[in-house]
């Protein structure tokens, strides 16, 4: 199998279409979201034979493939750590607040290059572009995208069969109150309570945030989230129950187009100098796994 067939055959259960052009890509991406009322997701990768693994995925399984579970888990706990202690040194006042809890720790980590379980998407399709082209140029980049509304519906019918605990079975475990009402099953501490136990079930979500520090902002990003490591998020999702009602597919840029996807996407001012800044990256990308 060729590179260019190997790079639309990645993952089969999100559809694949190769752009020649720019201006191909610009109606590839008109298609995907004029055609009905919807939001998508859309993320970039600078290599379309990736998937949609996670940072601390890639990690482990590049310097720790034959641990067991367990010390995945007990090494992804020692990221966590290390990056509230440290970034306490460097945090603003508003990151500083984000270190105080699990998932907002994670969004701040991951976006500031900190291995972590979240996957980061966008909402906007030129960011995601930007991301698949702007490096590898000579490798073809993907952007990869699915229907939000769609996703949220199906993963809100799909908490019974994953056995996550509901608000009240959560509460007559772990006495901690304040956090504001939420549907059951998807309580930010239930699901904490889930990704971190060694029989942490499957599940998959889209966690919110409030973007509260600029990068997330520029990048008009939310993550998602898997109740398990070991698993990429596109597997996570094709698991889904009814996830063919979930639209969901890929755009294939090749490496010789990406220079010229690069120079349109500057006019339109999107570029590393918008979308990136140097702040906690000081301490997020010194620490490994």
């Amino acid at each position: 199998m060729n590179h260019e067939a190997s790079s639309l055959a990645v993952a089969q259960g999100w559809p694949a279409r190769q752009v020649m052009s720019f201006d191909q890509l610009y109606d590839e991406i008109r298609t995907t979201t004029a055609c009905r009322a919807k939001s998508i997701a859309w993320r970039g990768l600078a290599r379309a034979s990736w998937q949609l693994e996670t940072t601390i995925d890639r990690a482990l399984t590049r310097c720790a493939r034959d641990e067991s579970y367990e010390q995945w888990l007990g090494r992804e706990q020692a990221v966590i750590a290390r990056f509230r202690d440290e970034g306490a040194l460097y945090a603003s006042s508003i990151e500083g607040a984000y270190l105080q809890n699990i998932w907002n720790l994670l969004a701040l980590g991951r976006h500031c290059g900190l291995p972590t379980r979240l996957l980061d998407w966008t909402h906007s399709p030129w960011v995601a572009a930007w991301f698949a082209c702007h490096e590898h140029s000579d490798t073809d980049g993907v952007i990869w995208s699915f229907n939000d509304n769609e996703f949220e519906q199906v993963i809100h019918e799909a908490w019974d069969g994953w056995r996550v605990p509901t608000r009240s079975q959560y509460y007559g475990r772990v006495r901690e109150m304040g956090t504001p009402e939420v549907v059951a099953g998807t309580d930010p501490r239930v699901l904490e309570a889930t990704a971190f136990d060694p029989s942490g079930a499957p599940w998959i979500s889209k966690i919110h945030y409030e973007p509260t520090f600029p990068r997330m902002a520029a990048q008009q990003a939310f993550m998602t989230a898997c109740g398990c490591l070991r698993k990429t998020h596109n597997e996570a999702i094709d698991k889904v129950p009814n996830n063919a009602q979930i639209e969901r597919g890929r755009i294939v840029i090749p490496g010789h187009l990406k220079g010229d996807v690069r120079d349109r996407l500057k006019e339109m001012n999107i570029n590393a100098t918008s979308l990136h800044y140097p702040a906690l990256d000081i301490v997020a990308r010194r620490i490994d796994v």
